[in-house]
């Protein structure tokens, strides 16, 4: 588990849980940092589906604004729990399942109308909820054994992949004007899942995408990516450039045949954005790089 903060863009604290490729000794317990995300996940999860309050709001944008990360990446963590502690897996197979009935609720989707975007946000664009959702679905057969949403999750993810493969950036947009890579890298790893279960080769499709990103968007001397690109104007940020990089090298780096690309933005990310410090590691948001 890896804490950061990141900063001028953010002040708050992200845990990504790297639930791929890490050594985990089977049949350990619980650390005491994983304890207490259980007791922090568990009420969240047990209460009705149609129950947020004990999910902070987000000042800007109102009701179910960030909903959408915090289940998801709440989700991921408990996918971490059941493989530190494989004997409970039942009981967090059950959260999960909880968490992703929230994931689905009206109130969680509720952003995308009260924002005025086009659409319903189900079929088109808002990749930064339907790529959540599909490694969601993806995780519930991979790490829990559910067939539960097998069918929600091949119509889903074929969908995600249409819409990719059309684009002429071969990204999906968030926002119906803006577009990121760390979402992109969300589908790619359910791509990635969905592969390995149906024989497709949908996960290739992100090569295209980063292709045009080191293009379009580059951060100078690096690997790495800005933040953002608006598809209007062509405009982009290195604002959170810190934390976007951080995002797309946790999920590139689960997929196998982006891990060499994923080790490398590692090191450029490392080099210009961790600030060594003991028992934290503190990201910048991002230099003072030329635009």
């Amino acid at each position: 588990m890896i804490w950061c903060r990141f900063h001028p863009a953010s002040s708050c604290l992200l845990t990504l849980f790297c639930f791929f490729g890490t050594a985990i000794q089977a049949g350990a317990q619980l650390s005491s940092t994983e304890q207490r995300f259980l007791d922090l996940v568990e009420p969240i999860a047990q209460a009705p589906t149609e129950d947020f309050r004990l999910l902070p709001l987000v000042k800007m944008g109102g009701v179910g604004a960030g909903y959408r990360y915090q289940i998801a990446f709440l989700s991921y963590g408990v996918v971490s729990l059941a493989q530190s502690d494989p004997d409970r897996t039942p009981h967090y197979r059950r959260i999960f399942l909880r968490l992703l009935d929230k994931m689905e609720h009206p109130t969680t989707q509720s952003f995308w109308k009260k924002s005025g975007y086009r659409g319903d946000g189900k079929n088109r664009d808002n990749i930064m909820y339907r790529g959540h959702l599909a490694l969601m679905y993806a995780l519930t057969h991979f790490s829990f054994g559910s067939t539960r949403d097998s069918e929600k999750f091949h119509k889903l993810v074929n969908s995600l992949h249409r819409e990719m493969v059309s684009s002429p950036s071969g990204g999906i947009c968030c926002e119906p004007d803006q577009l990121f890579i760390q979402c992109n890298t969300v589908a790619l790893l359910a791509f990635s899942l969905h592969d390995r279960l149906h024989g497709t080769d949908y996960a290739a499709s992100g090569h295209r995408l980063l292709r045009w990103a080191q293009q379009k968007i580059p951060v100078p001397g690096t690997q790495l990516f800005r933040d953002d690109y608006r598809m209007n104007n062509g405009s982009s940020s290195l604002q959170m450039a810190g934390y976007a990089n951080a995002w797309s090298i946790s999920f590139l780096g689960a997929i196998p045949e982006y891990r060499e690309q994923a080790l490398t933005m590692y090191r450029d990310w490392k080099q210009s954005f961790a600030v060594d410090t003991p028992g934290i590691a503190i990201a910048r948001g991002a230099p003072e790089w030329p635009s």
